[in-house]
């Protein structure tokens, strides 16, 4: 059994300024453009798909009776156009804005998550920004 994730706990602990920054400011952009107002903003609702961490993977793969579990994490270093192109992965809108895109709708929030991804890098001077991957393997008991 072999998996990637970025879906837990660690996966931005070495930037998690930039991309809470980077979900706030899409909000702003929503706000502003009068698409959510103040009251919708702070009633979000996120799933919490980040409620594992690298512990939690390890002790699943073990009560799953898999042999000699393993677990890696590596940084992947995110261009713009990375950070631009997760904006469209549903389950990333999913997680940065919850509720809202039931609001706004996938296409709108999409743009916006983009729009402030660009508008981040350019204002920081970010060219790479690293983000955590987990990766697993576990082989078979039987």
């Amino acid at each position: 059994f072999i998996f990637a994730t970025t879906f837990y706990k660690e996966a931005y602990a070495r930037n998690a300024v930039f991309f809470g920054r980077w979900v706030v400011l899409a909000l702003d952009i929503l706000e502003g453009e009068k698409l959510i107002n103040q009251e919708q903003r702070r009633s979000i609702v996120r799933p919490n798909l980040m409620k594992w961490g690298r512990s939690d993977y390890q002790t699943a793969l073990e009560e799953a009776d898999f042999l000699n579990p393993t677990l890696e994490e590596i940084a992947v270093q995110m261009t713009k156009k990375g950070l631009v192109d997760i904006s469209r992965y549903y389950l990333f809108i999913r997680g940065s804005f919850g509720s809202i895109v039931e609001i706004v709708g996938w296409k709108k929030a999409s743009e916006k998550l983009a729009e402030a991804a660009r508008r981040l890098c350019e204002e920081k001077k970010i060219e790479l920004i690293p983000r955590n991957w987990l990766i697993g393997v576990g082989f078979a008991s039987s």
